[in-house]
């Protein structure tokens, strides 16, 4: 994976945040698939509409790990 740092006025680096989202009480939610289909299909229109790129991605059963950059 090539670096691609982020140049502004006052400084140059980049930004990967390692996310991980649950539901309410942590129900086992994304077991079903369709759940887990529609869930990533959400999230990556959101992340397209804030230009934010994901470089990956993991459900467990009751929560999903998100890796993004704002690259």
């Amino acid at each position: 994976m090539k670096i691609k740092l982020i140049k502004s006025s006052h400084a140059v680096g980049e930004s990967n945040y390692h996310l991980v989202l649950t539901p309410a009480y942590r129900q086992d939610i994304f077991v079903d698939k369709l759940v887990r289909e529609l869930t990533l299909a959400y999230v990556l229109s959101k992340l397209k509409e804030l230009k934010i790129e994901m470089l990956a991605y993991n459900f467990g059963p009751d929560h999903l790990h998100i890796f993004v950059s704002n690259a």
